[in-house]
């Protein structure tokens, strides 16, 4: 039995809201993020817009996200941009309360999933279908997650790193770890404040992640300059890092994934581990880019570990797979209204 035909698909990560139209494609792709009025506390804007006003005026506007370690943490928030992206994924049109799938994380609580559900109603959605990262990442890169042999993704996104072995149309073994992106530019910003007395800022942290990403893993020697602040006067300073203390920098958060990988292997049944072992584990997300990040992990694991085509949209390209036809075993919950 197929799941009825949706009309919108929304990943809403940590980072980036995306969504994709039915015989459209993705329309939206921007950041996950609200601007607030700071003295009224009124919700002014929503993505591209309320990035533009921080931009313009940060004293006046403050920036607030609406995941926490890939939940809902602000209600608000996330209703906000949820009806935003639904008003104009409708192209001006007025949409009569769209039937929705939404990507969520891996083991997702029952009080989770019903404040999924409830933002998504709230928001306008007549009908909601919710479906785990590993899946939604799984089918946008290709896997035919309906064949009776395993398959495992692990999707390292801004905020968590989701983690799941599929086999037979369902998730058998998932895991989600509150590590990703972010965690990496938080390394990089501890070494560059104990190693070169150099305050970084986000951007810039994450900056040097993208130039010399894992290169030290691969022997490859680079560099570059990087602009922060002195810890000692606070003024402008400038230094130069190495592909090799990056590596080193990041390393921490890498090994926690690889061990939270390792833990997922481990509880899989021995028929479907013996199918990752030969073909591989599948890295999906933006933190997967880092050079040199999918030969690390597979040699501390023992495993190969893959790079997707195009894994930043890995998830919302398989949402918009399944919004052809949406088959009840890849879904984790349903309510209609």
């Amino acid at each position: 039995m197929v799941w009825s035909y949706a009309d919108i698909g929304i990943d809403l990560g940590t980072d980036r809201v995306r969504a994709v139209v039915r015989g459209r494609g993705v329309v939206i792709d921007e950041p996950s993020a609200v601007a607030v009025h700071r003295q009224t506390g009124q919700f002014v804007a929503a993505g591209h817009q309320a990035e533009e006003l921080l931009a313009n005026d940060p004293y006046k506007f403050i920036r607030l996200k609406p995941l926490s370690n890939g939940a809902v943490g602000r209600y608000d928030c996330a209703l906000m941009l949820l009806r935003s992206v639904m008003s104009r994924t409708a192209g001006g049109r007025s949409l009569a309360r769209p039937r929705v799938a939404m990507s969520i994380s891996a083991r997702p609580s029952q009080v989770e999933k019903r404040t999924w559900l409830q933002v998504a109603i709230e928001s306008g959605a007549r009908a909601t279908a919710l479906v785990e990262a590993p899946m939604a990442a799984a089918i946008g890169a290709g896997v035919d997650v309906l064949a009776p042999s395993g398959s495992m993704v692990v999707d390292l996104g801004a905020g968590v790193t989701d983690i799941g072995v599929l086999s037979t149309g369902g998730i058998v073994v998932s895991d989600r770890l509150k590590i990703g992106g972010a965690s990496m530019d938080k390394a990089i910003q501890a070494h560059a404040r104990d190693v070169h007395g150099l305050v970084l800022g986000q951007r810039s942290a994450e900056k040097v992640k993208i130039e010399l990403g894992a290169d030290g893993w691969t022997g490859r020697e680079a560099s570059a300059v990087v602009h922060g602040r002195n810890l000692a006067d606070g003024l402008p300073r400038e230094a130069t890092f190495g592909s090799r203390e990056i590596s080193s920098a990041v390393e921490r958060p890498v090994n926690q994934i690889v061990e939270s990988a390792r833990c997922v292997f481990g509880c899989t049944p021995p028929e479907l581990a013996a199918d990752i072992a030969a073909g591989g584990i599948l890295l999906t997300g933006g933190g997967s880019r880092l050079a040199g990040l999918g030969g690390f992990m597979s040699e501390r694991m023992g495993v190969t570990f893959r790079v997707a085509l195009d894994p930043d949209t890995c998830v919302i390209r398989g949402i918009g797979e399944l919004l052809q036809g949406m088959d009840p075993r890849v879904t984790c919950a349903w309510k209609g209204v």
